[in-house]
Order: C-alpha cells, then sequence, then structure tokens
C-alpha cells in the first residue's frame, strides 16, 4: 500500500466520521470519556467541521465529505450526531440498541409503530 500511496502525485486527504451518539455499550459516552471530542481533534492540527444531526440525510453528508477533501493542508473530521436504536422509541439513543440483534430491532420497531399507530 505504502508503494502506492508513495507515487501518488499528491496523497489523498485523511477525513475521518465522528458519530457522535452519546452512547457506549456501557450506556451514556460519559462514562468513558468526558472530553470534548472535536475541540480533541482542533489540539492535534485537524480542520474540525459539525455538520450536526445529518446521519439520515445523504445529501447533507456528501457536502460534508466534499468539504473535508478539498482541505488539502491538514487531516480533517465531520462531526456527526446520530442517535443509536433510530426508528424505535424504546431504543432510540439508548445502550441496549447496541446489543439487540437486528432481528429482534426490526421485531420491536414493527411492535413499537403497531403500538404508536393505535
Amino acid at each position: 500500500m505504502s508503494r502506492v500511496l508513495g507515487r501518488s502525485p499528491r496523497p489523498r486527504p485523511l477525513v475521518y466520521v465522528y458519530d457522535d451518539n452519546h452512547i457506549t455499550i456501557d450506556g451514556p459516552t460519559e462514562l468513558s470519556y468526558t472530553d470534548n471530542v472535536p475541540e480533541r481533534f482542533e489540539a492535534y492540527g485537524w480542520s474540525v467541521d459539525n455538520i450536526g444531526e445529518v446521519a439520515n440525510d445523504t445529501v447533507a453528508i456528501e457536502a460534508a465529505l466534499r468539504r473535508a477533501m478539498a482541505v488539502e493542508d491538514k487531516p480533517s473530521t465531520d462531526r456527526l450526531r446520530s442517535h443509536i436504536g433510530w426508528p424505535s422509541p424504546h431504543l432510540t439513543d439508548t445502550n441496549k440498541a447496541h446489543g439487540i440483534p437486528s432481528a429482534q430491532r426490526r421485531s420491536a420497531r414493527q411492535r413499537d409503530s403497531r403500538s404508536a399507530a393505535q
């Protein structure tokens, strides 16, 4: 891989997407760390773009990625806020969404949808 990169006339930009869903497998992210991740990356010298709650907006995500790729002098990170477990009202933004197999999540969504319709 390094030979391929070494032959490239210009290195490609490094872009990291940080999914800030506020949840770890054990609960809120505050259980694991308390620092401000975007500020930490800015301190490292990275370009940081807080793109907001656009996890389901592919047009906004593409635009953010293109902006990040245009930064040529340093690596970039896009901070994306998502809601794990969405659209289930009982799993959204909970650590329970991490441990439930997808078939069970689908069943929970269907059950949630039926109860919301009643």
